[in-house]
């Protein structure tokens, strides 16, 4: 306030110099007025200045006031700038950390995306391979499927058409055309290798003709295909015993015959009622063993259940009433021989080319004391008995050595007359066969020639 009265002195002062220099140069006739002007702007400058004085008081006193208000404001208003300044550095600072968020996000969400862009890149090449995989996975089992198709188709009319041939060999080896029927089931078995069936009649046959080792191949490889398959079990059982027969006695014979004996009663096992192509119990087969081991109460046994097998055979009669001749029961072997002159009298009535019916008769009637009846069914058997199997032949000359045995010395000599009639002629078909089986190996040797 007092700045401001200086301040108007200062003004007044210079109005004063400035009318001071107006007088001197005005006339001397205005000076008294401009005295008189003058004086009254001075009295009336006082009286300002004493009205302003006494308002400055109040002023002053009022501003006293106002200045604490205006102290108290602008300290509000410092705190509020302190806040605002605290909060713009906090919002500042958030929004740089925001900002850095964002920013962070931003970048993470770039990333995200591009591996998230890479992985369905990746994953639709693993797809796109995979469906290729696939397809051509499809493709594959598609044609292997076709070509499987066409084996089978294949395969089962090869089977169809090997099982055709197998009556075919069926009704040569009843003809007793040996050769003939060895021919038809290699044939058949050409078509279908894997036969069980095929591979055990060609094992029967072989055993027929004596070739034990061809009969035992393929009775094993029958076994690989069917390993319960009792015929050929059985078959194996048989040609093992035979093989057995002819070792030495000692360690290897009892163990090839031990063999037999568990191939036998394991087909028994598997099948009670088993026969042989030629309608014969495999029970007759075990007895046979039993009674070259001197196991006779076991031969009996196994004789007695082919009986039961086949009661229209007389095979196991046969055997039976020379049991009963071992143990010395003549009148049980007399008995049995009855019965097997007829029954083996109807089957050769019945077939003239029934081999073993023929043979079974020529013994009974031996034993019987029928000499005369028995030379002329000799002569059949012989006669029908296939010049390929000198087993046959060989099977009746033991069976009446084994009765000379045991039969009272008047039947003796007829018996002996026929072993030997039988050994002639094994001698005589010998010659014929080693003859035949030289031509054979010349002419396949010239075909060897030929082809080199």
């Amino acid at each position: 306030m007092r700045r401001l009265i200086w301040f108007g002195w200062l003004i007044a002062l210079f109005m004063l110099m400035s009318l001071s220099i107006q007088a001197q140069d005005s006339t001397p006739t205005n000076q008294a007025d401009i005295t008189a002007t003058l004086q009254a702007m001075v009295d009336s400058v006082q009286l300002d200045v004493i009205r302003a004085e006494e308002a400055a008081l109040l002023a002053q006193e009022g501003s006293q006031s106002v200045q604490n208000n205006v102290d108290f404001a602008f300290n509000l208003l410092g705190l509020f700038e302190a806040f605002s300044v605290i909060l713009a550095i906090i919002a500042a600072a958030l929004s740089y950390v925001g900002f850095n968020r964002v920013f962070q996000a931003a970048d993470e969400l770039a990333n995200t995306r591009q591996e998230v862009a890479t992985q369905l890149e990746n994953l639709k090449k693993q797809f796109d391979e995979e469906v290729e995989k696939q397809r051509k996975d499809a493709d594959d089992l598609q044609e292997r499927l076709e070509q499987s198709a066409e084996e089978r188709r294949i395969t089962t009319e090869r089977a169809l058409l090997a099982q055709a041939y197998i009556p075919l060999g069926e009704r040569q080896y009843k003809a007793q055309d040996y050769a003939g029927s060895v021919s038809t089931y290699q044939q058949s078995l050409d078509l279908d290798p894997n036969n069980p069936v095929i591979h055990y009649r060609l094992g029967y046959v072989y055993t027929q003709q004596g070739d034990l080792d061809k009969a035992r191949h393929h009775y094993e490889r029958a076994l690989s295909l069917a390993d319960n398959f009792a015929p050929a079990m059985a078959g194996l059982g048989y040609v093992v015993r035979r093989q057995g027969e002819k070792l030495k006695d000692g360690i290897e014979r009892k163990e090839t015959m031990n063999k037999a004996e568990q191939l036998l009663l394991k087909a028994m096992e598997l099948s009670p009622k088993l026969v042989d192509d030629d309608g014969e119990s495999w029970w007759g087969i075990l007895g046979g063993l039993y009674k070259r081991r001197g196991q006779i109460d076991d031969a009996i046994f196994a004789y007695k259940q082919a009986t039961i097998v086949t009661p229209q055979s007389s095979y196991g009669f046969g055997n039976l009433a020379l049991l009963y001749m071992q143990k010395n029961q003549r009148d049980e072997m007399l008995e049995t021989y009855a019965e097997v002159e007829k029954l083996s009298s109807a089957e050769a009535a019945a077939d003239v080319n029934n081999y073993w019916g023929h043979a079974d008769l020529v013994v009974s009637r031996y034993a019987l004391g029928k000499a005369e009846l028995a030379v002329d069914v000799l002569e059949r058997a012989i006669q029908i008995a296939p010049l390929e199997s000198p087993y046959m032949l060989d099977g009746l000359q033991g069976t009446l050595e084994d009765l000379a045995k045991v039969l009272e010395e008047g039947k003796i000599p007829a018996i002996k007359q026929a072993i030997q009639t039988i050994q002639e002629e094994q001698a005589r078909r010998k010659v014929i066969l080693d003859k035949r089986r030289a031509e054979e190996a010349e002419n396949a040797g010239e075909g060897d020639t030929e082809a080199t």
